[in-house]
């Protein structure tokens, strides 16, 4: 039984475009499947930008494996109430296993004649990740990547995101608001290496697949965009029939970890959500969810009732993530 599911942006309110989900008519959360490919459509336990001020949180990132651990810190944010607008920020390469810095590199600062404050031409960062060679990326505050060299942290290169989506996705899908375009949520953002063919080293990309699932890819080497043709929203193998092998293979692995991250996802404990101290444990299983239903994970039921029990725990937050399933269109 296949559900069809359509959306659009009202209000600044988050809906999904059209995909289809399998639903598998259960009890519990299960009986919801319907509506799982829609969870992009609720903005999960998030306040929305209600004001001018931007406030970019120090965050950090670790590697698959656990190995390398990245931070990203701001002077800014270490009193009481962060700043709007941190700045002056560095990041941290740190080697787990050694416990050892592998490199600082703090964000470039400018300081104008007559000016009270400094300034950067490198955007703030707003997510910082890191993959097991230790290169990381950070998604900058104006909808950049930047991708930093694992070896002493130098700027290897810049990829824009936000403005190489088509227009006619921005006008669909973008809302903007006096804090910025507003449109990442439910979005997939990770590292991926995928094996080269005839022999030839494995490459590093970097993907990032908005709710309406047009995914860019970015080779990490380059920091140019991998031409996705009309492929850039396949769900599935059948899809990638005509497509090109580099595409295939790209597209091939690229769908194998959004499985894989999706299924892991939903692995999520009620202690994980209990004491969870911002919003990513949410923003994940936000992510997840939606990945189900994009991809028509039927694998997923085990996890799927797994976490109908979590749900029903009485903790305050599951306690509004159900609610929040459960009312979505």
């Amino acid at each position: 039984m296949v559900a069809k599911f359509a959306g659009r942006r009202r209000g600044g309110r988050l809906v999904c475009p059209e995909k289809s989900g399998t639903i598998v008519p259960q009890e519990g959360l299960l009986k919801f499947l319907p509506v799982l490919p829609a969870i992009a459509c609720v903005a999960l336990l998030a306040p929305s930008a209600a004001a001018t001020d931007r406030y970019y949180r120090d965050s950090y990132g670790v590697s698959p494996s656990g190995r390398f651990r990245v931070d990203a810190k701001s002077p800014d944010n270490a009193g009481e109430r962060p700043q709007p607008f941190a700045a002056g920020f560095t990041y941290t390469l740190t080697d787990t296993t050694t416990k050892k810095t592998v490199w600082a590199r703090k964000q470039p600062m400018t300081r104008a004649k007559g000016d009270s404050s400094a300034h950067s031409s490198e955007g703030s960062p707003m997510a910082v990740f890191v993959n097991d060679d230790g290169i990381v990326a950070a998604r900058l505050a104006r909808d950049t990547l930047l991708f930093l060299d694992p070896a002493d942290g130098h700027k290897r290169g810049e990829a824009e995101v936000l403005k190489v989506f088509p227009k006619a996705q921005h006008d669909q899908f973008v809302s903007h608001t006096t804090a910025g375009p507003k449109w990442s949520q439910e979005s997939d953002w990770f590292f991926l290496s995928v094996p080269g063919a005839d022999k030839q080293p494995a490459a590093t990309y970097f993907v990032v697949r908005p709710f309406w699932n047009h995914r860019l890819v970015i080779d990490v080497a380059t920091a140019k965009h991998v031409d996705l043709g009309s492929h850039a929203n396949a769900a599935s193998a059948d899809a990638l029939a005509n497509a090109e092998a580099s595409v295939k293979r790209l597209l091939t692995a690229t769908i194998a970890e959004e499985s894989r991250r999706a299924m892991a996802a939903l692995t999520v404990t009620p202690e994980a959500l209990a004491n969870s101290k911002d919003y990513g444990v949410y923003w994940g299983l936000s992510t997840a969810l939606h990945t189900i239903g994009f991809l028509k994970l039927t694998d997923a039921e085990a996890g799927l009732r797994s976490l109908e029990k979590i749900m029903g725990s009485g903790l305050e937050e599951v306690g509004e993530l159900r609610s929040s399933v459960r009312e979505a269109p």
